[in-house]
């Protein structure tokens, strides 16, 4: 069983079973093919670092969105006979990467901001950056000792 190691056990339960539940169906449906299609859903999941449900949320839909857009471009294959079906299929494709790319780019975005205002909050990050504490400051208490521990 996967985990995503900033969400309990339940959350992340659920976020896998909406992600398998949902995943488009596998050409060959063997139990080993749809195990492995499985495995690399929720690794691509897991590697998007979700903090908190909704982060695991978006995730979970950027990944759909790839798999669906796979999904249309191996349609486009199958029907490659009739062109106007296989227009279809690569224009709903290509229209779906476009949509997961962007999505994936504000997850993206979100994360980095989430991540700056994260190290911000820092004490010693913000006093590298120029922040000045006053003397008489809950946080300049002992805070000399700290900033001179930090490797430059």
């Amino acid at each position: 069983m996967h985990s995503l190691p900033n969400l309990p056990a339940s959350i992340a339960h659920e976020v896998f079973a909406r992600l398998r539940s949902t995943l488009p169906e596998h050409p060959t449906d063997t139990p080993e093919t749809l195990a492995a299609r499985d495995d690399l859903a929720v690794a691509a999941v897991a590697a998007l670092h979700p903090t908190d449900a909704l982060d695991a949320n978006v995730a979970v839909d950027i990944v759909l969105a790839e798999a669906n857009s796979a999904d249309s471009l191996r349609l486009a294959g199958e029907y490659r006979n009739d062109i106007s079906t296989t227009l279809r299929c690569r224009a709903q494709a290509a229209s779906m990467l476009r949509g997961m790319r962007s999505l994936l780019r504000d997850y993206q975005r979100m994360q980095a901001q989430r991540d700056k205002a994260i190290a911000e909050m820092n004490p010693a990050a913000m006093q590298r950056a120029g922040y000045w504490f006053p003397a008489g400051h809950r946080i300049s208490a002992g805070f000399s000792a700290l900033i001179a521990s930090v490797p430059k």
